[in-house]
């Protein structure tokens, strides 16, 4: 295993098992001090590890008690466009959600919260990230409905159906990275040169059975032809989408990864996209992809969209309509609630027959 793998899973695991008081003295081991964090909506950009403990990670950890992390997918590589070395994963954290995140309120329950990383490392410190979380997907679990209802189907995303997109302790091929990265450029770009996706020839580099697992308002979507139900509906609002920027493009054997914070431009001309009506405003859009590619054709691909970055540049902040619509004080309860519901010896008869049957079964 790679140093800058060693990094960052030494970094992962601080944030796991150091108590909030070490938490700060923990990750400074292995975050350089000027580096720079570009999380997403609420947080934004942080640097040094003393504002990553903060402003990142606390808030996690005091709202799901006993954090754990599942991996999906993990790779690592020399970026081809800046030649860095960038390590990825993705995949969900999981514990129980006991304390509000922001606004969103706690369930009390064993939840999962969807994520993807991004990690540079140079000089055995991690000095640039990129961080994203599915907070719709949270929304929805806690009962915060601020969005339509899915577009595509069930959003239970899943890893990968050959179960090896872990790739840190696997050997490089270098044949195979070659092919699977080639596979995902001419797959994009095509994309860019011709616009009109619906007709394009993608079926050269998709499988038959595709599966296109989208953020948690977009929803999951199965083989190419379900999957141009959700293209269409985002060709229609953004018309004039445009590549900007992907900072982290890596390959490794049967995998790829970018990540572009400004990672398409466009404008907000259509509807039909999470039923918000056309602003006209310009916007990029912060995302990540990772796609599994076997036999020179993509099997599976997982994307992350800063969602609610999304809405706030259009005029939407989604955190502050949850405190809004869902403000837990909105119906306080007394401190002391007297029973007046039975109010006569009849309303008595079915709980005292309840009573006289377990009584008869229990002793």
């Amino acid at each position: 295993m790679n140093n800058a793998i060693s990094v960052v899973q030494n970094y992962l695991d601080t944030v796991l098992k150091h108590p909030l008081h070490g938490l700060t003295k923990g990750i400074s081991e292995h975050v350089a001090d000027d580096a720079v964090f570009h999380c997403g909506t609420p947080i934004g950009d942080l640097s040094g590890g003393d504002a990553v403990a903060e402003h990142l990670w606390a808030p996690i950890k005091v709202a799901f008690e006993n954090l754990q992390r599942i991996p999906h997918i993990a790779l690592d590589g020399i970026c081809a466009v800046d030649g860095r070395h960038w390590v990825a994963v993705t995949g969900v954290y999981a514990g129980n959600f006991v304390n509000d995140l922001y606004t969103i309120p706690a369930t009390n329950t064993y939840t999962y919260l969807r994520f993807g990383e991004y990690y540079c490392v140079e000089n055995g410190k991690i000095t640039h990230s990129y961080v994203l979380f599915d907070y719709i997907q949270l929304m929805r679990t806690a009962g915060v409905d601020l969005l339509p209802a899915l577009i595509g189907g069930n959003n239970d995303v899943q890893p990968p159906r050959t179960a090896d997109g872990v790739q840190w302790t696997m050997p490089v091929d270098a044949k195979r990275t070659e092919t699977t990265y080639a596979t995902v450029m001419c797959m994009l770009g095509e994309l860019l040169v011709d616009k009109d996706t619906t007709q394009a020839n993608q079926k050269s580099y998709w499988a038959d059975d595709m599966t296109w697992y989208g953020p948690h308002a977009i929803g999951t979507y199965h083989t190419l032809e379900g999957f141009k139900h959700y293209r269409n509906a985002f060709l229609n609002t953004f018309p004039d989408r445009d590549y900007g920027n992907h900072v982290g493009v890596i390959a490794k054997n049967n995998y790829m990864s970018v990540v572009g914070w400004k990672g398409v431009h466009a404008t907000h001309q259509g509807s039909g996209w999470l039923g918000l009506a056309p602003t006209g405003k310009k916007v990029v859009m912060p995302l990540m992809d990772f796609w599994r590619v076997d036999d020179d054709m993509i099997h599976e691909n997982w994307v992350l969209i800063d969602i609610p970055n999304m809405f706030m540049q259009m005029g939407v902040d989604l955190f502050a309509n949850i405190a809004r619509v869902y403000n837990k004080d909105f119906f306080p309860l007394p401190a002391t609630v007297e029973n007046t519901a039975i109010v006569n010896e009849d309303d008595m008869q079915f709980k005292e027959l309840l009573k006289s049957v377990y009584q008869q079964y229990n002793g």
